[in-house]
């Protein structure tokens, strides 16, 4: 059984892979290539090859993906505010997508113990959305008294190579080993969006025009240094210790004009913000592992992190500074009761740190009655974790986890009585608390023919904010899903996927009852070295997001439904020696602030 992710890693937690290679002496060139084809409302494309070569001490791996999609998005709101007025939103966009991946990765082994890598990675995207969005207003009990028309057309363009290197070396015949890395990322991009409104006073009869649009570059850099050094004593105790430096910088630069008479746009000064924010992580760690007998083993941890930031407004002449340091306890213990059966009990406290783009104090532009605003005052929220699991016969796995949170990061929402405009934003709670349960089953049937796994999983999420009660709601949620794999005569297989997520309420927001599936059948061809495969997703078409939303003034229904629905057809083809062993994408050191980039 796995035990809770040890020191060595950043303390933001979330699932650790641990691939562990294995040094192999067969030669030579192998490869694919992959094609598909996807219909739903629109077409999609996709298409990639991939080519590995190795030979005496050079292992060298590259590939080239590119995909091009097309997507609605269908989006309707009913808010009431202050138990006075409605307004009804209803929105449709059309999102296409296309982007270009190309990847290499080479290793080197200098000597016997010693080896260097390098890992290039390049993403290329371009994004077009086109919508319309119809607004109207009215008392909660009378007719309506004003319309709008909201058409908007964007696009998007951004350019994210990443580049990583490794020096890895045995420092001696007892286990000694140390691994050196050094990442650096950087994600340009442009967005271009413009919005023409056209509104209708039903009271008055008079109608209005305007258009206002923004442009926004915007550029990311994040570097990252580590250094880990394992050693092991015997054949069960471990030693990690590890150093790590990280540095963040997000430059956004968001222009919002408004179209004046005479057809001049002129600078929107409520909107426009150039924001800089800085980052640097410098973290420290040692964790040992150590068996108690022969049935219990303990892992101890301990890592710190010392945080500083900046957050600057060049356009407001305002910076804002942090610094912390924070200490990251870790405690797991393993109990192997049998051969059968095996407990883990474990403490972590983590860091839940925010996304870059809630920091930055823009004000965003969603409808003419609906906006988002950052908050540069956010802070990061800690946790402290317990759980406890168990597994049987590697087949039934259960746990139970609880967490305590402090200036818990959560969505309010907040009304402007002069304008009826709704903002959207981020803020700390004072504290929450999550408990979540879970049970899967891995199961083979009829001799292995079939493969099911099952899970069902509990959670609850409380916030406790004594400023804003109405986020103190919560009910339990239950998630369940279902992956079944059926082998067929000829080599076919076919594979369908279930899943169901009840009702749940908490903070601002309360979900209703989600479902998806997907049906999918594969059959090799060209003597088993082409795979042919039809993946059908959301054949009932049920996905859809619905929710409503709870704030001092605002009650809202909302609901959210994305293209779901695609038929896909993929072609893949493998040739060369395929014994070769492929060079595995390697997790770098800045794993948790790309996914904290937006998107």
């Amino acid at each position: 059984m796995p035990t809770n992710p040890s020191a060595r890693y950043d303390a933001n937690g979330g699932a650790v892979i641990n691939i562990l290679t294995k040094k192999n002496s067969v030669f030579g060139t192998n490869g694919s290539v992959s094609a598909g084809v996807g219909i739903g409302r629109f077409a999609r494309y996709n298409s990639g090859f991939t080519l590995s070569y190795r030979r005496n001490k050079l292992n060298v791996f590259g590939g080239l993906d590119y995909q091009r999609t097309r997507q609605y998005r269908r989006v309707s709101s009913n808010r009431t505010l202050n138990q006075e007025t409605r307004i009804d939103e209803a929105s449709y966009s059309v999102t296409e997508r296309n982007s270009q991946t190309a990847r290499l990765n080479v290793d080197y082994d200098l000597t016997e113990r010693s080896s260097v890598g390098l890992q290039i990675r390049g993403i290329t995207s371009a994004r077009a959305v086109d919508g319309t969005t119809t607004s109207t207003v009215a008392a909660v009990a009378g007719p309506p008294s004003a319309t709008n028309l909201l058409q908007t057309d964007g696009t998007a363009r951004g350019f994210n190579p990443t580049i990583s290197l490794y020096y890895r070396t045995l420092l001696d015949s007892a286990g000694g080993e140390l691994k050196v890395n050094a990442d650096y990322l950087t994600f340009n991009k442009r967005f271009d969006e413009q919005y023409r409104n056209t509104g209708y006073n039903l009271l008055s009869q008079t109608a209005t025009a305007g258009a206002l649009r923004t442009s926004s570059p915007a550029s990311n850099a994040v570097a990252s240094v580590t250094a880990d050094y394992t050693r092991t004593f015997g054949k069960a105790t471990a030693l990690e210790a590890g150093l790590k430096s990280l540095r963040t910088i997000t430059d956004n630069d968001i222009h919002w004009e408004n179209l004046a008479e005479g057809g001049n746009w002129l600078n929107d000064a409520r909107r426009t913000n150039h924001f800089v924010y800085r980052e640097y992580i410098n973290a420290a760690y040692a964790s040992v592992r150590q068996p108690v007998s022969e049935k219990i083993g303990v892992q101890l941890g301990l890592r710190a992190e010392h945080t500083h930031s900046e957050g600057e407004s060049l356009t407001l002449g305002q910076v804002n500074q942090r610094d912390y340091l924070n200490l990251f306890p870790n405690v797991s213990v393993d109990y192997a009761m049998s051969e059968k059966q095996q407990w883990n009990v474990s403490y972590q406290r983590r860091i839940d740190r925010f996304r870059f783009d809630i920091v930055n104090p823009f004000l965003t532009y969603v409808s003419p009655y609906l906006y988002y605003q950052g908050n540069p005052g956010i802070r990061p929220s800690l946790s402290d974790n317990f759980s406890i699991s168990h597994s049987y016969n590697n087949a039934v796995a259960t746990s139970v986890s609880y967490g305590r949170h402090t200036k818990a990061l959560a969505e309010v929402f907040r009304r402007d009585p002069a304008t009826n405009i709704v903002v959207q934003s981020d803020a700390n709670l004072s504290r929450a608390t999550s408990l979540d349960a879970n049970v899967s089953l891995t199961k083979q049937l009829a001799g292995g023919a079939v493969t099911t796994m099952n899970f069902v999983g509990a959670t609850y999420v409380r916030f406790y904010s004594p400023d804003m009660p109405w986020l103190n709601q919560a009910s339990v949620g239950v998630m369940a899903s279902s992956n079944n794999t059926v082998n067929l005569p000829g080599g076919m297989r076919a594979e369908l996927n279930l899943f169901y997520r009840s009702p749940l309420t908490y903070g601002a927001y309360s979900f209703k009852a989600q479902y998806n599936a997907s049906i999918a059948v594969s059959k090799p061809v060209l003597k088993e070295k082409g795979t042919l495969t039809l993946t059908i997703l959301d054949p009932l078409n049920l996905q859809k997001n619905r929710y409503d939303t709870r704030a001092a003034e605002v009650q809202a229904y909302s609901l959210d439904k994305t293209e779901t629905r695609f038929a896909r057809l993929n072609f893949s083809y493998r040739f060369g020696n395929q014994k070769i062993k492929v060079i595995r994408t390697r997790r770098t050191g800045i794993e948790s602030e790309k996914n904290r980039l937006e998107n």
